[in-house]
């Protein structure tokens, strides 16, 4: 294995696609459909990388970041179909 991938996002066909296409290279992917969810399974089986959706239901992406940076310095990558220069950061 080449590592393990937390990808947080509730949209499971998303999540399906990025799930297939890194295990096929060869990395462990663990998922989670919100944020909350995201957060037990990072504290859980620590990642190498965490992949997240910005706009989710209970917690969204940015609390996500922020909690994780608490406990962990692990890379984040945010996934979002936010458009526009007022939306980057």
């Amino acid at each position: 294995m080449k590592g393990r991938i937390l990808i947080i996002d509730d949209d499971p066909n998303l999540v399906r696609v990025l799930q297939l296409s890194l295990e096929r290279e060869g990395y462990e992917v663990v998922s989670a459909t919100n944020g909350a969810e995201g957060l037990q399974q990072a504290y859980k089986t620590q990642p190498d990388l965490v992949i997240s959706d910005v706009t989710m239901p209970k917690v969204d992406g940015w609390v996500v970041c922020r909690r994780m940076r608490d406990v962990s310095y692990v890379s984040i990558l945010l996934l979002t179909a936010m458009a526009g220069e007022t939306s980057a950061v």
